[in-house]
């Protein structure tokens, strides 16, 4: 297992990640399994938004991924107490978050690719393993993973709609050609 030691550092996400992304809560985590950035709204019990970090270590939460540790992370998600909100936003066939994913693979060919996980919190998720990277190249890699997320994240106007969407209802606008 790697240590955080061995990891490129992320500190500059904290400050491009809002340029991209706009007014979300910046919570930093450095927790048993993730280190990074949540970029986040938070209202009635509901937390949604974006991780940019790494998988630090393989985790049950996390399994899903079949995660080959450490790993660059980026992925949008939902966390509601609600079954009915998680299936309003991401399980239904016109979801915002099955909409938003089905750009990303349409219009996005650069691996790794996102994928889609409709019953987990993590739904739709960018990962790349770190030994897939030059030893000596890896800060250089992951920024280029970090950033490329980032703009495909933002070509789907997802953070606008994540701002916008009512976590007590669900309810939001139907997402638009870009």
């Amino acid at each position: 297992m790697r240590t955080s030691r061995s990891l490129p550092s992320i500190t500059w996400l904290r400050a491009v990640a809002p340029t991209y992304l706009g007014p979300f809560v910046v919570r930093r985590t450095a927790g048993s399994s993730l280190q990074g950035y949540y970029f986040e709204r938070r209202e009635r019990g509901a937390r949604v938004g974006f991780f940019l970090g790494f998988l630090t270590v393989h985790a049950s939460r996390f399994a899903f991924l079949k995660p080959q540790p450490p790993e660059c992370l980026a992925f949008a998600f939902l966390e509601a107490r609600s079954r009915a909100l998680h299936e309003r936003i991401i399980r239904q066939p016109d979801s915002l978050f099955r909409q938003t994913y089905h750009f990303l693979f349409k219009y996005s060919h650069s691996l790794p690719r996102f994928e889609f996980y409709e019953d987990e919190p993590a739904a739709i998720v960018r990962h790349v393993p770190l030994a897939r990277f030059p030893a000596r190249q890896r800060a250089r890699y992951t920024r280029n993973f970090f950033i490329e997320s980032l703009a495909l994240f933002v070509r789907t106007r997802l953070h606008d709609y994540l701002r916008e969407v009512d976590l007590t209802t669900a309810e939001a606008r139907p997402l638009a050609a870009s």
